[in-house]
């Protein structure tokens, strides 16, 4: 009985000693195996970081090309930081253009919006006089060619652009016909006969500066509006030189407006306005 009690006794010892060593030994293998583990997850960080710092790098440092294009960006935003609007010193231009002969001619080809009984007062008389006080040695001729109330596809059939022609100018204004168009004609149409009209004139008048601009505005207007958003869209298009002067007069929505025109046309008083403003517009 003691025997057996004592084998068993040793049995229980050994299962006992055996289970602490396999405990130690998986502890220390798994340790091992962590360490490892460990290891290769740092060494594939350490070369991650390497390839995106190279990365990082690579970009930071731009290739040659790349340094050109910047240099030629440069170069071409400071040209363009340069370039002098098309509107300073007009007529400064003008001068040193067509004055070598001593004039400078100037024609304005519009609507009757263009004129008054009192000659003296109209716009075109009353920009060239302030004109000639910087023109120098230059004198400046105005011709006015007014077509009076025909709508654009009567002043095509007319001998108003032929008179134009033969005038010659170095500038030609034109302010197109569309407040006799109005409710006459719709804007589509207009432009397009307004089109063929400049094509004929550029036909002769080659070396021309072309300048459109739009009729005088009018209180409480609606279509004639989109009229001249259009004009304004079209000279776009084609390339002419469109010069809005409607900054200098109340809004087509300000009762004010009433007091520079009479039947729908400027007064003596919306005549002045209108001179001034380009003369701004032409000098500065």
């Amino acid at each position: 009985m003691n025997l057996e009690k004592g084998g068993k006794f040793v049995l229980k010892t050994t299962l006992f000693i055996s289970t602490i060593v396999l405990a130690i030994i998986l502890i220390i293998g798994g340790h091992y195996y962590y360490q490892q583990k460990l290891q290769t997850i740092a060494d594939d960080a350490n070369q991650t970081d390497v390839d995106v710092n190279e990365e990082i790098r690579d970009n930071e440092q731009p290739s040659n090309e790349d340094e050109a294009l910047d240099n030629d960006d440069s170069s071409e935003d400071s040209s363009k930081q340069l370039t002098p609007t098309s509107a300073s010193g007009m007529l400064s231009e003008w001068i040193e253009q067509y004055g070598e002969d001593g004039t400078l001619k100037i024609a304005v080809l519009g609507s009757t919006s263009i004129t008054l009984d009192n000659t003296e007062a109209s716009w075109p008389n009353l920009l060239a006089s302030s004109l000639q006080g910087h023109a120098e040695d230059v004198q400046i001729t105005m011709d006015i060619v007014d077509v009076d109330r025909l709508n654009t596809f009567e002043v095509a059939e007319s001998d108003h652009i032929d008179a134009v022609m033969n005038l010659q100018p170095d500038v030609l204004f034109i302010e197109p016909f569309l407040l006799n168009d109005n409710g006459l004609l719709m804007k589509e149409d207009s432009i397009e006969m307004l089109g063929r009209i400049l094509s004929s004139i550029e036909v002769g008048l080659e070396e021309t500066e072309i300048i459109l601009m739009p009729g005088n505005p009018l209180y409480g207007a609606e279509y004639y509006l989109q009229q001249n958003e259009a004009l304004e869209q079209f000279a776009a298009q084609e390339g002419y030189l469109f010069v809005d002067y409607w900054f200098a007069w109340p809004a087509t929505d300000d009762p004010d407006l009433q007091n520079y025109i009479d039947s729908a046309r400027p007064n003596e008083q919306g005549h002045q306005v209108w001179a001034e403003a380009l003369y701004e517009l032409l000098t500065n």
